[in-house]
């Protein structure tokens, strides 16, 4: 758990109903769960929770720290994100088009190498999903 105004960012992993289907959201530790969701339509859910409260919940992959202060920017980025840009476009997506936008706004440091290993994990998770 990062502290002194630092928070441990991770991916949070969820069953989304299908046998082996996935919700993925980003989740700030202790702060906040952006994720996209869709229903009708894909819209940017912002909510103060805890992932392990759901019933769906599987896991988290940490990926780095954030500065608590860059926390409103980073639910700023998510709401602008342009959303379902291409067909089968989904949250797995929005996770990774949000990771790339911190990094754009320097919240995050692409050039951390734990980091970069971290996101290359999540990039194989993502591709493995077929």
């Amino acid at each position: 758990m990062a502290t002194n105004g630092w928070a441990c960012l991770f991916v949070a992993i969820y069953g989304d109903g299908r046998q082996d289907g996935q919700h993925w959201a980003l989740y700030i530790e202790n702060v906040t769960v952006v994720q996209a969701m869709s229903l009708r339509s894909w819209s940017v859910d912002v909510s103060n929770s805890d992932p392990r409260d759901s019933g769906s919940y599987q896991g988290m992959f940490y990926l780095t720290d954030v500065r608590t202060r860059d926390v409103q920017d980073i639910e700023d980025i998510a709401r602008g994100l342009h959303l379902n840009r291409y067909f089968g476009w989904n949250c797995q997506d929005f996770v990774m088009d949000l990771l790339k936008a911190l990094e754009d706004e320097a919240i995050i440091d692409p050039n951390d190498n734990e980091y970069k290993e971290l996101k290359d994990r999540l990039w194989r998770l993502l591709h493995r999903r077929g």
